[in-house]
């Protein structure tokens, strides 16, 4: 692991003061810090899966709620949308769109609606 470095004893006639030079092995530590490495990257959560929240109504009876505050978002099949204002019986301002082709339009519509609600 380590090392002494002494200067050769030749036939010279005035002996040098013993200058000793220590000369350390350095590759345990370095094996040492690439496993601790190795080991750290791998134990690392770098970015935890985060999903939405999805507030639901409790259990029970409806609560009533107006009907000029309800936006309708109805998800169809490859991307296809229908929004609309109000109920299902007097929709208003059905807005018909693709979520693959247009992705902000969805979220244009929800902040014009709540913005003519003063949220």
């Amino acid at each position: 692991m380590a090392d002494l470095n002494l200067p050769v004893q030749g036939k010279a006639k005035y002996r040098v003061a013993g200058i000793k030079t220590l000369r350390i092995d350095m590759t345990p530590m370095v094996d040492l810090g690439f496993l601790l490495i190795t080991f750290f990257i791998f134990n690392t959560v770098l970015n935890k899966p985060t999903a939405m929240q999805l507030l639901l109504p409790a259990d029970g009876p409806a609560a009533p709620f107006a009907e000029s505050r309800t936006l309708t978002v109805l998800l169809g099949q490859n991307g296809n949308t229908v929004c609309y204002e109000g109920f299902a019986q007097k929709p208003s301002g059905i807005h018909m769109m693709n979520l693959f082709l247009d992705q902000a339009a969805l979220r244009n519509i929800i902040t014009k609606k709540r913005q003519a609600l003063g949220n």
